[in-house]
């Protein structure tokens, strides 16, 4: 068995489908799946970007035999997900590969939901800056009704701090939900930015330039209030009393 991760056991017709939707320009049949995975490379084969392996016919002659398809590449791997998300047509996962999803992005004693995110913690480590990763909480709504979230990166950077989050694939499927926990963290002082985990993953040290300029245009609300307050003390003191104000 190969060591990648995210990777989807299915049956012939099943894989067969994933295939078409992966590329549809090519003719996929049951008999190319047997003469080459089966029979030529019985060891597994590379297709592009993809891994591809024959898994037997473990219920028994009669029934269907089975394959497995992965990918390390991240945007492979997202179209992969999406065609097996597409549930019309009939797509059934027969079994999804027993390695845990998280074993190619351990770091550090990290377990990382994807390269994207590991990317974005190297390139902060370089710059030795301090974060927290995949951070749980329970964040209270409007109705004072508390439900546990997890926040991707949580940056500390010149005596502020911000969330960064990695969009993309089954961990930010709803932008609606998304958005309402940012607003109800920001009512807590938690300011979020989002980035595409295509930019993560394939321009981290651009995402963390951008993500830490914004450090500098943001003034924390007790900050502004006393110096307001400073400046006002100031204004008052300086001012020459004489006839003209009673």
């Amino acid at each position: 068995m190969n060591n990648q991760s995210n990777g989807y056991i299915l049956n012939t017709t099943n894989m067969l489908k994933i295939l078409s939707r992966l590329a549809p320009q090519q003719a996929w049949t049951s008999e190319w799946l047997h003469a080459n995975l089966r029979r030529k490379y019985p060891q597994g084969m590379t297709l592009g970007k993809y891994f591809m392996e024959y898994k037997g016919q473990p219920n028994g002659a009669g029934t269907e035999h089975r394959w497995a398809i992965s990918t390390k590449d991240f945007e492979e791997r997202t179209k992969l997900e999406n065609a097996i998300k597409q549930k019309q047509n009939g797509i059934v996962i027969t079994n999804k590969q027993q390695n845990n999803q998280y074993t190619s992005f351990k770091w550090k004693g990290f377990q990382l939901r994807s390269e994207a995110e590991q990317k974005i913690a190297e390139e902060l480590e370089k710059r030795n800056i301090l974060f927290f990763v995949n951070a749980k909480c329970r964040l209270p709504d409007k109705n004072n009704v508390s439900q546990t979230r997890e926040i991707d990166f949580i940056i500390f950077y010149k005596g502020q701090y911000r969330i960064l989050e990695v969009d993309g694939r089954e961990y930010h499927q709803t932008a609606a939900q998304d958005h309402k926990r940012d607003r109800l963290l920001e009512k807590h002082g938690l300011r979020t930015t989002r980035f595409t985990g295509k930019e993560c993953f394939h321009t981290p040290n651009l995402v963390i330039e951008e993500f830490l300029e914004l450090f500098e245009f943001y003034t924390p609300p007790n900050k502004s209030t006393n110096q307001t307050k400073t400046s006002n003390i100031k204004q008052i003191t300086d001012l020459n009393y004489d006839d003209t104000f009673f």
